[in-house]
């Protein structure tokens, strides 16, 4: 699980919470992912708990389920991910 640091944000950041495990090489897979949605969210459209909830991404997939072990095993690939 990634560390529990304290943080301070404006009020233009939602929350996000893993219902799964979650280490630094899915986080980086999954915010390089999200990050792709925020057209959506540009000024005057601010992104809110409700917009999130129906935001739909696609995943790498194994029998019909999210492939955590290829997108943890991507990120390592990617130039640079041993410094993270």
């Amino acid at each position: 699980m990634i560390e529990n640091n304290k943080f301070s944000a404006s009020d233009h950041v939602e929350k996000l919470i893993p219902k799964f495990e979650l280490n630094k090489y899915l986080a980086m897979f999954f915010v390089t992912v999200l990050n792709l949605e925020q057209y959506r969210y540009n000024y005057g459209r601010k992104a809110s708990q409700t917009g999130i909830k129906q935001i739909s991404i696609k995943l790498p997939a194994k029998d019909n389920k999210p492939d955590f072990e290829y997108m943890e095993k991507y990120i390592k690939t990617v130039k640079y991910s041993k410094a993270l």
